[in-house]
């Protein structure tokens, strides 16, 4: 699964408006798991013995 995240900024209906901008990007989302999930396992544990 890949997660998307898009945005955008102006309107393509207002004349006096001289960009219209899209933007995003898109992860693969085991890299997401691979990189912060053994950190957040770790404060969630933290925060349970505390």
């Amino acid at each position: 699964m890949y997660l998307l995240y898009a945005d955008e900024s102006g309107t393509t209906h207002d004349s006096n408006q001289q960009y219209f901008v899209l933007a995003g990007f898109c992860v693969f989302e085991a890299l997401i798991v691979e990189k912060f999930g053994l950190s957040i396992l770790a404060t969630q544990q933290k925060l349970n013995h505390a």
